[in-house]
């Protein structure tokens, strides 16, 4: 009874009242489908994180750590599933 008071209380918080349409110069922007917004925040694949890994030029470093893309490359087999769970971390 209280979980669904609270639930129901943030749902009319942040419900919108009347739709608003955002407008640059005139151009009105057209919302984007259901199956467009379940995508855009749907999970990362692993094929996906792959792809952008594997696009990538091998002597880049993308952090402070010190990690080439080479690295990343080359030891995909052993690291994938770490970086799967960081992926997953954007999604709590």
């Amino acid at each position: 009874m209280i979980k669904k008071e609270v639930e129901n209380f943030y749902i009319n918080l942040y419900m919108e009242e009347q739709v608003v349409r955002l407008l640059l110069y005139g151009i009105e922007f057209d919302r984007i489908s259901e199956a467009e917004n379940n995508l855009l925040e749907g999970k990362f694949t692993e094929n996906e994180i792959w792809e952008v890994v594997d696009s990538m030029k091998g002597d880049k470093v993308l952090g402070s750590e010190g990690f080439t893309i080479s690295f990343f490359k080359n030891c995909w087999d052993i690291i994938k599933g770490d970086l799967l769970k960081v992926f997953d971390e954007f999604y709590y």
